[in-house]
């Protein structure tokens, strides 16, 4: 089992002390190791986070550093990770209530098994000293905005739908590509809807490790947690996050992609457990997911606004590998052509019939003859379109990838269409 303790000051009475323990202090940058945040500047700024709302952001940003942290090649199997995480907090009565969906709310999207504990702490966040400024008031909506074309499009619906102020929640790290793409949807939707575009941009910065792990699946929590907290803070009551369906559901194409090796940062359960964790804390916002049961290509279609999506949708990202890219020569701001999510962007674009898409890598239209080896999400996407022919998938297929509480048929009937639009795309 791997052990982190995460601590505020040297004054934190942790709870272990050990040398197989690593210790992580939360913003303090002249004590190694450490992890960055901008939410000292945030609070500054006015935005109005209150102690608990800051004490529950440094919770994500430390289960999102871990999840960095810890190889899965440390594993037994490497791959299914042990964690414990001990995590310092004022009111301890009030997280001990929540450690328990917490650790089934982590576990679940990373596919790990993770014990998160809590363990009290005198260490008393500041407080912002002056009244939020116009910036933040009159918000109708907050949104996630990740720089990928659903959140573009999840955007420009909302735009559409209220008159007034839109506030969209990102996060970024040091040197990534994704804020650009963010910032530059950002200046399009300011250039189109003028003075009703607000963001809360996030900055955390797991600490740096030569062993770290590639793989962030708990990336989702964090962008949930600061998605609530900013809607919070500004006075709404819902937070969207902008996914379709197909790719939220992610059944496994194939029989060997059981399990974790299917990404579940936005599967429903998760959706619905993270729900149940937040309505403990006594947070009274709800997560939003209209998309729920929509192709991305559907997205596109019944999309509001079309003439903005026409101008922005090359800007967005969608691949799930482009920040490997530099080390292949190329530029991270290509979409790579071959992985999941890039083949189901490029089916929804063809039957929006936007097919002058972004640069790929890789046209997985003309490959002759793709090794099974290279092109591993081509193989298994048309392995699940044969088989959806043969044999379409059943409402226990549909609950084999994770509990589903209600909704079932619509999620099975999501998942189909989606097939069939990935089936049209590459039957050209």
């Amino acid at each position: 089992m791997q052990q982190v303790v995460f601590k505020y000051t040297e004054d934190d009475n942790t709870p272990i002390n050990s040398d197989d323990v690593l210790t992580v202090f939360l913003d303090m940058v002249d004590t190694d190791p450490f992890i960055q945040t901008n939410l000292h500047t945030l609070v500054e700024k006015g935005i109005p986070f209150t102690p608990f709302q800051r004490e529950l952001a440094n919770l994500s940003i430390a289960i999102y550093a871990t999840d960095r942290r810890i190889s899965r090649k440390t594993a037994y199997n490497h791959w299914t990770r042990n964690i414990q995480l001990h995590f310092p907090v004022i009111d301890l009565e009030k997280w001990k209530q929540v450690e328990s969906i917490l650790n089934s709310v982590i576990s679940f999207v990373t596919g790990d098994r993770w014990s998160i504990i809590f363990y009290p702490t005198d260490f008393r966040h500041d407080i912002a000293e002056n009244n939020p400024p116009d910036h933040y008031n009159n918000i109708e909506a907050v949104s996630l905005l990740s720089g990928g074309l659903d959140s573009f499009i999840g955007a420009i619906d909302l735009l559409e739908m209220h008159s007034t102020n839109i506030m969209f929640v990102s996060h970024h790290t040091s040197g990534s590509m994704e804020h650009s793409f963010q910032k530059n949807v950002l200046d399009l939707l300011t250039a189109n809807y003028s003075g009703r575009v607000r963001q809360v941009d996030f900055f955390a910065q797991p600490y740096q490790s030569k062993s770290s792990e590639l793989t962030s699946r708990s990336r989702s929590f964090m962008y949930f947690v600061m998605g609530i907290i900013t809607a919070e803070a500004v006075g709404c009551s819902t937070f969207t996050v902008p996914e379709n369906g197909f790719i939220s559901l992610n059944i496994p194409l194939t029989r060997n992609r059981l399990g974790s090796l299917s990404s579940r940062t936005t599967h429903p359960h998760f959706v619905e457990q993270f729900q149940r964790f937040i309505d403990l804390l006594g947070i009274g916002v709800t997560v939003n997911t209209p998309y729920r049961f929509k192709t991305k290509g559907e997205m596109l279609v019944s999309l509001t606004n079309p003439s903005i999506l026409q101008t922005g949708y090359n800007l967005t990202m969608s691949c799930s590998t482009a920040s490997s890219h530099r080390f292949s020569g190329h530029s991270p701001k290509e979409h790579c052509g071959k992985c999941v999510p890039c083949i189901v962007r490029r089916a929804a674009l063809y039957r929006a019939n936007l097919a002058k898409d972004a640069t790929y890598v890789t046209d997985v239209l003309t490959v002759a003859n793709p090794d099974a080896s290279v092109y591993s999400d081509l193989w298994a996407i048309k392995a699940a379109i044969q088989r959806y022919k043969r044999e379409p998938l059943t409402i226990f297929d549909v609950l084999g990838s994770a509990t589903l509480s209600n909704d079932a048929e619509e999620y099975l009937s999501v998942y189909n269409r989606g097939i069939e639009e990935l089936d049209t795309f590459l039957d050209q």
